[in-house]
């Protein structure tokens, strides 16, 4: 189960833990091999000669597992014609198996930050899980009706989720395969802030 935790972290490709034994006493040294991926990428698109997309990440900062993600929009089109989206996060905060991320984006059209914990079922050993999200966004859309279409809508909104879990182990006659019983509660509340609509066309 602790290699199946390695091999989930985006810069490990495999790995294996090796008991070997310490001579002389009752215990052993387990040893971590690891098959690396390089944490590093860059990502490129064009759809048109208008509209680009770059993107820098690493997955590895620093050697602390943390990930870093910026991304540069190009957009010849509309005003103003560069935008951005920064986002940093973690998959063991504090040594707690908990995840977080936070996240920012900002073009002409859209300006979104949000944050976002989770700490799932990842090992039989949790007991308890939960996550935690919050967004929030500004948006102009066009929305298309059935028989309306709604040119540069002002949307304004927030997300919160909520949810929390708790493992009941169940017993088993191998000790090779371990179950349980999964008791979940969710809360998830969307609120519309400001909906304004300058122009539409029937």
């Amino acid at each position: 189960e602790n290699e199946r935790l390695f091999r989930n972290l985006s810069f490990i490709m495999d790995a294996k833990l090796l008991a070997v034994q310490v001579y002389g006493t009752d215990s052993v040294d387990l040893i971590l091999l690891t098959q690396d991926m390089l944490p590093v990428g860059l990502e490129a698109d064009m759809s048109k000669a208008t509209l680009a997309v770059l993107g820098l990440s690493d997955h590895n900062v620093l050697g602390f597992g943390h990930q870093l993600m910026v991304t540069t929009y190009w957009d010849m089109e509309n005003k103003p014609h560069v935008g951005y989206k920064l986002s940093y996060g973690t998959s063991n905060l504090a040594g707690t198996f908990a995840s977080g991320e936070l996240e920012y984006v900002h073009k002409w059209n859209q300006e979104t930050y949000s944050v976002n914990f989770l700490r799932d079922f990842r090992s039989t050993s949790f007991k308890t899980a939960g996550g935690f999200l919050f967004e929030n966004t500004e948006l102009i859309r066009n929305v298309v009706l059935l028989d309306t279409t709604l040119w540069n809508v002002n949307l304004n909104y927030s997300i919160t989720d909520f949810w929390v879990g708790r493992l009941h182990p169940l017993k088993s006659r191998s000790k090779w395969i371990k179950s349980g019983l999964f008791l979940t509660a969710r809360l998830n509340q969307y609120e519309n802030q400001n909906n304004q609509v300058p122009n539409s066309e029937y």
